[in-house]
């Protein structure tokens, strides 16, 4: 049979060979900060509580309340009661374009396991979660290999969040490839997410050769919002 530590604490407590030295008014719960930041892109955060004094084995009550952000909808407290001082939260990406939503996590209620002591619940009791819309564009793939006699191809970018109406800057980088004789960048601005790009064939002889394509910038046509460049 396993002993924990909390029984043997226990024990000496009870027949008095430990004293109860943990009741007093530094045993406060708190978080943290007030506020936090996400992406809906961020899927499972977890959330630091601060516990001063008790005996180590504070067990926590939380809740959660609605703002403009929705549980079950738009995210969801999966810790209602933590001993170890984490709770854990579910962002739920649901792919629509909107505004910053938010919601709030609150202490409702603390109590130490071993002495039964009650502690304070500190001056930040409340934590307001802000979930940010994700809105990035990248490429669907880092390289790609063409032939000299394919003339025009097309790259696709994948762009996430936004209103549907993104401009994206693009710019080309030589490599052993040399823009106008061996390519051209025929798309520098784009409001579709296509890339075209002519391929030159020079009827020479000659090694594989290759060249970059960035992402420089984007912004959404409609509330001009900067979008973040992915990986």
């Amino acid at each position: 049979m396993m002993i924990t530590l909390r029984a043997i604490i226990v024990v000496l407590l009870q027949i008095g060979w430990i004293p109860s030295v943990y009741t007093n008014a530094a045993y406060e719960v708190n978080f943290l900060t007030n506020s936090r930041s996400v992406s809906e892109s961020d899927g499972m955060i977890n959330i630091a509580l601060n516990i001063t004094g008790g005996s180590g084995f504070t067990l926590v009550q939380l809740s959660a309340t609605d703002g403009t952000a929705i549980m079950g909808m738009d995210y969801n407290l999966l810790t209602t009661t933590t001993g170890d001082g984490n709770v854990l939260v579910e962002i739920i990406d649901d792919n629509i374009n909107e505004e910053a939503e938010s919601f709030n996590i609150s202490i409702t209620s603390c109590v130490d396991q071993i002495t039964n002591d009650v502690c304070t619940v500190g001056s930040i009791d409340t934590i307001e979660i802000t979930i940010e819309a994700t809105f990035e564009v990248n490429f669907l793939t880092n390289s790609r290999s063409v032939s000299e006699s394919d003339g025009m191809i097309n790259i696709a970018l994948n762009i996430t969040g936004g209103s549907g109406f993104t401009l994206v800057q693009l710019s080309a980088t030589d490599g052993t490839a040399i823009m106008g004789m061996d390519y051209n960048l025929l798309t520098t601005t784009t409001g579709d997410g296509n890339v075209l790009v002519e391929i030159i064939d020079d009827n020479i002889n000659e090694e594989a050769e290759s060249f970059n394509i960035s992402i420089t910038s984007c912004v959404d046509q409609i509330t001009n919002d900067v979008c973040t460049v992915g990986s």
